[in-house]
């Protein structure tokens, strides 16, 4: 299955990202367990169900200072979403009414440049809920109907999903070409980190774990 092949939810209108500032953090001790001195390695052959964290060098609104949750990586190209840029725009705003979600307060999250009307649904869960795709334990994803209408049914609270709009995509050998470059380093992906740490605060928090740890492709 490619996610970027996979029609789903749409917005009703798009959502800018937002400027996003950072201080640090905790929560990041078991994970860090996990990561030896020669960091996740290209030769691993996938970043699936990795974080992607952009270099301190890298500047812009949207890739600057940010976190990627990595969907998809194959010789094909590689698919991830932001998951620390959140917008002021609640999702009952950005829905077609009637919708389920229309007097939802819990914010919007911009997931990258790609398909701005395009979202995902993340979700934290010990089973998988409708429609849904485990990305790493407890930790599920998907772009259809019925999991936004599970979750918003069973009125769960915004430390348990997140509705993200848009993507970041790379073409073949682009993401490898990037971490040669020195751009991104990576970090085992978890549902505490998704949920527990402020996303304000997640960027901040991983680069400090992350800076003895380059990845080095090969």
């Amino acid at each position: 299955m490619s996610w970027r092949n996979w029609a789903g939810l749409r917005l009703m209108r798009r959502v800018a990202a937002p400027a996003v500032t950072c201080a640090v953090t905790c929560v990041l001790a078991v994970a860090a367990c996990v990561v030896t001195s020669a960091g996740v390695r290209a030769a691993d052959r996938t970043w699936q169900g990795q974080f992607l964290i952009a270099a301190p060098k890298l500047a812009g609104p949207i890739f600057g200072r940010s976190v990627i949750l990595m969907l998809e990586h194959n010789d094909t190209g590689a698919l991830g979403i932001i998951i620390n840029r959140r917008t002021e725009v609640p999702i009952g705003k950005v829905f077609p009414l009637p919708h389920v979600a229309k007097d939802r307060e819990d914010p919007l999250f911009v997931g990258g440049p790609v398909q701005r009307q395009r979202i995902f649904v993340l979700m934290r869960a010990e089973q998988s809920p409708p429609a849904a795709t485990e990305v790493v334990p407890d930790l599920f994803v998907s772009t259809r109907q019925p999991a936004l209408d599970h979750v918003l049914g069973k009125s769960w609270s915004g430390d348990r999903f997140r509705v993200i709009a848009g993507y970041a995509g790379w073409s073949a050998g682009q993401l490898e070409n990037e971490v040669k470059r020195g751009d991104w380093r990576f970090f085992p992906a978890s549902a505490e980190l998704v949920f527990d740490v402020p996303p304000e605060h997640l960027w901040d928090a991983l680069n400090a774990q992350t800076r003895e740890f380059w990845a080095v492709a090969e």
